[in-house]
């Protein structure tokens, strides 16, 4: 019996020992990012200004990630063109999801309609979309029929379409632009612990088959 309560305890301070470790393994500061970015179809900038698009829940202080992922990347105050971020990790794919856009079937081979990404004024592959959305970056998608245009025009269209990514991110980072999107403080031991918890939660889910 004795030797059972020890085993036991053994386990109990291994166990509590791990989750301390991956509790304070989370970020003591909430992530807060925001990124300028737009996109044009056949010419056309797509509005992302609008109520359909926006997120009604403020980015309020201390606010923790939430279980959906998709939840963590969004827009605010009809500002169609600065993304907020609340979790490591979040991609540009992840905002074009939650936008509900798709690069490939925006793409239509009749009207020689392909995509070229820009990526802090960069030519830069599809791929770059899979990377995480950081700080004060700026991308443009444009998807059109450059063909119909010479080089020279080419270049002044896109151009164009780079200055409506804007430059106001960092408003937003600065903690001056929104009410709805106040600054940040550290979280506190028990806010990291449940952070913790549902993100193991959610990596054990993403295993299983």
């Amino acid at each position: 019996m004795k030797k059972l309560i020890i085993i036991s305890s053994v386990v109990i301070i291994i166990l509590l020992s791990i989750v301390t470790y991956k509790t304070l393994q989370v970020p003591e500061m909430p992530v807060h990012v925001h990124a300028n970015f737009a996109i044009f179809v056949d010419g056309k900038q797509i509005d992302f200004a609008k109520p359909d698009y926006m997120s009604l829940k403020p980015c309020t202080e201390n606010q923790e990630p939430s279980v959906n992922k998709l939840d963590n990347v969004h827009l605010h105050d009809n500002v169609g063109n600065v993304v907020h971020v609340h979790q490591d990790g979040i991609t540009w794919n992840d905002l074009l999801q939650s936008l509900r856009f798709d690069i490939n079937s925006q793409s239509d081979v009749s009207k020689n309609l392909t995509s070229k990404i820009y990526l802090d004024k960069n030519l830069v592959d599809s791929k770059i979309l899979s990377e995480n959305i950081k700080q004060d970056q700026h991308l443009l998608i444009s998807i059109n029929n450059l063909e119909a245009f010479s080089s020279v025009d080419q270049t002044e269209v896109l151009k164009s379409q780079y200055q409506q990514v804007g430059d106001n991110a960092h408003t937003y980072s600065e903690h001056s632009a929104s009410e709805s999107c106040s600054g940040t403080s550290p979280y506190t031991f028990t806010q990291r612990f449940k952070i913790m918890l549902y993100t193991n939660y959610k990596s054990l889910q993403s295993k299983q088959f």
